[in-house]
């Protein structure tokens, strides 16, 4: 699926070179002139990465960004601003979780390469957050195998390879049977 990237400001003449600019990188670019339309299109659209601009007339961009994080908090977003002021840059870090900073006027590639590094951080975090519910469930049958009585888990074959002096195929073979023995015997328990 191709990442969709959103970017707000005011300034149309900036939204067009930066679409320009963007246009051969490997997501679909949305425009928004404001926060109101920059939530509307956030709520109509699947968008991985906000680049957003901090002095807008109506509500200012770092407000849009502590917004946006609330409602949807995957979404990692990127503060481009002429004048920053320490204010601004303190309730978009703290409350926005900006992804970066960046200070205009900035070269087109500065952009593209800070939307693609948030693209690449949101992706490992969205493979963590699909990988959890595994390591849960790995979690929870290492406790269970933790609660386990050992001795109903030997094979036959094991108890009788442990004092011997067998080679080691013998032996591997055994602990392959006990492996396979205790897979039979913990889903058994299971509902």
């Amino acid at each position: 699926m191709i990442p969709n990237v959103l970017l707000v400001d005011d300034d149309p003449l900036l939204l067009q070179g930066l679409v320009r600019s963007l246009a051969r990188e490997p997501y679909n670019l949305f425009c928004a002139a404001n926060a109101e339309g920059a939530l509307a299109m956030l709520r109509s659209e699947h968008i991985s990465v906000m680049l957003c601009d901090d002095q807008m007339p109506g509500m200012p961009g770092s407000e849009l960004i502590a917004l946006v994080h609330d409602e949807f908090p995957t979404v990692l977003s990127i503060m481009l601003t002429g004048q920053a002021t320490i204010g601004s840059l303190v309730h978009a870090l703290n409350h926005g979780h900006v992804f970066r900073v960046m200070l205009k006027p900035c070269r087109a590639d500065e952009v593209g390469a800070n939307i693609r590094r948030a693209l690449v951080h949101q992706q490992i975090w969205s493979r963590c957050r699909d990988a959890l519910p595994l390591l849960r469930d790995l979690g929870n049958l290492l406790d269970e195998v933790a609660r386990t009585d050992y001795n109903q888990l030997r094979t036959p074959a094991l108890v009788a390879n442990r004092d011997a002096k067998h080679d080691l195929d013998d032996l591997a073979a055994a602990l392959d049977a006990e492996v396979e023995h205790a897979k039979a015997v913990l889903a058994r328990r299971r509902p």
